[in-house]
């Protein structure tokens, strides 16, 4: 028995509903016929009739959100009750990798079908290019179109010398596997260690939040903001400069943001460059002024100074690595 859904997947209307087909003798010819039987994956209505006396089901139905997860579970269960059929389901590449909710809705279904009990596949497909011309298309107002990072960037599925790589994943009985995806490559899920770009982007967005609170900190309360002893260091007070010392980190703010966004190389970079050269001559500006500071002082001050010029200098060189990522 083949299910399959009979739902479009991007079309809106009701939950979706698994037809099972069937090969049967047809009494009268000795030839075999299709039969059909239906079965709601959301409530469960019609499921056990559908699966019984199979040997295979095919799960490729989906809603395009959380509710997948309901389906996957429901079917699980009802094959579990008709004894156990291979169950086959039908994923998408880059679901441990992306961090779209729908692709979380299928990691999350995948890890309840190997945790099923039945004999399983979990067949990986590539996405098919009209999501991607669709998120673009829904953005066609914006002055930038943002899509996130992974394979929706990568226009052909390129595999490495000497073929696709073998699984990394624990050794598991034939009848217990994940099968190549469409590229190649192996598609059991795992848990790997934080890759370089999302490295950069968990600094990009840490400096771009430090920039944007002491930018609005600076223009919206400058008396205050002054006051800080690292800033005012007991010179006159002059709020047309906070003001200005404001607007210039909110600026920067928003170049480290879009860096962060779109984790294109030469956005990255040029984000990087822009802030350090505020933050090397900041830092050799302070080390003039140290004797405007309690002994106290300094070192927390030197030490939040020397790290902002560390850590962008530290991103420019894991750029190249995530580069190679992509």
């Amino acid at each position: 028995m083949n299910p399959t859904a009979t739902r479009d997947r991007a079309s809106p209307g009701p939950p979706p509903t698994e037809v099972a087909t069937r090969d049967e003798p047809d009494p009268g010819d000795g030839r075999y016929r299709q039969t059909r039987q239906g079965g709601d994956l959301l409530t469960g209505d019609g499921l056990d009739e559908a699966v019984t006396a199979t040997s295979t089901v095919i799960h490729c139905a989906t809603s395009n959100d959380r509710t997948d997860v309901t389906a996957t579970r429901n079917l699980t269960e009802a094959a579990l009750r008709a004894g156990r059929p291979h169950l086959i389901y039908v994923s998408i590449v880059g679901v441990d990798r992306v961090s779209l909710p729908y692709y979380r809705a299928k990691l999350e279904s995948e890890r309840l079908v190997e945790d099923s009990g039945l004999p399983w596949t979990v067949q990986r497909t590539t996405q098919f290019h009209d999501l991607v011309a669709w998120m673009s298309s829904v953005q066609r107002w914006l002055p930038a179109t943002l899509l996130p990072s992974g394979d929706s960037r990568r226009r052909l599925p390129r595999l490495p010398a000497g073929g696709p790589p073998r699984s990394r994943a624990r050794r598991r009985p034939d009848h217990l596997r994940a099968v190549p995806d469409g590229h190649g490559h192996g598609t059991v899920p795992g848990t790997a260690r934080m890759s370089a770009r999302s490295q950069l982007r968990a600094v990009l967005v840490f400096l771009t939040a430090a920039q944007f609170i002491v930018g609005g900190w600076a223009l919206l309360s400058p008396r205050s903001f002054f006051d800080i002893p690292w800033v005012g260091m007991r010179m006159p007070y002059n709020a047309h400069l906070m003001m200005d010392y404001g607007a210039m980190s909110l600026a920067t703010s928003l170049v480290l943001c879009v860096g962060a966004v779109t984790l294109r190389q030469t956005m990255i970079r040029t984000g990087l460059a822009v802030y350090l050269v505020f933050a090397l001559p900041h830092l050799v500006i302070h080390l003039r002024l140290l004797h405007h500071l309690t002994p106290g002082q300094r070192v927390p001050l030197l030490t939040a100074l020397t790290a902002v010029v560390v850590i962008p200098l530290v991103l420019l060189a894991l750029t190249r690595r995530a580069r190679q990522e992509s």
